[in-house]
């Protein structure tokens, strides 16, 4: 892996010195261009871990759930790997109003982005950002077995996204398949486990 490189070229390092170097390049290389760089201290459990998620974005339709102490580091490893992946990342942001609409909203932008324009899209979600009342967890679930989430785009939103489909398989609308198209779509959650007392 070389920060910038095209194509970018996924190879086995078995030199534990050089993919730290290869990492921190990244790193350095995401905090250059970033409004929020982080202050990461990538140790061999942090590399091991951002070899594993970018394993997972590379996947079709890959999504994982990550899973430890709040603090951790894991939202921060997501961004990085999906930095090294060229993946954008999708993350709700909640506000005192947050609603059902809004969440559908920044749903249909993560599916759009990852359906419509075929680019490689991380949608990234946190345990303290789900909120019961909205059904996200139902929402989720049906987008990582399906590849939809039922009524969420009205008659509309489906022609215009089948429309785009098409102009981009360059096939005649009519012949455009229809169903989940969400293969660049990748889901990481992120939960906190339970301090022991």
């Amino acid at each position: 892996m070389v920060p910038s490189a095209d194509p970018q070229l996924y190879v086995e390092l078995t030199d534990a010195p050089r993919l730290a170097a290869v990492v921190e390049d990244y790193l350095a290389e995401y905090n250059a261009g970033s409004k929020r760089p982080m202050a990461l201290v990538l140790f061999a459990f942090a590399l091991e871990h951002v070899c594993r998620i970018c394993r997972v974005l590379r996947r079709p339709g890959g999504h994982a759930l990550l899973v430890g102490l709040g603090g951790s580091g894991r939202q921060s490893l997501t961004r990085l790997a999906a930095f090294i992946e060229g993946c954008p990342v999708y993350q709700v942001e909640l506000t005192a109003s947050y609603s059902r609409a809004d969440w559908a909203d920044d749903l249909k932008a993560a599916m759009r982005a990852a359906g419509e324009k075929g680019a490689p899209t991380v949608f990234l979600l946190s345990d303290t950002q789900v909120q019961e009342e909205f059904e996200m967890v139902e929402d989720i679930a049906n987008l990582l077995s399906t590849g939809e989430v039922p009524n969420l785009f009205d008659a509309s939103d489906q022609a215009r996204v089948v429309l785009c489909c098409a102009r981009s398989a360059a096939v005649p609308f009519w012949r455009a398949p229809r169903g989940p198209l969400l293969p660049s779509a990748h889901a990481l959650t992120v939960s906190d486990m339970p301090r022991r007392r």
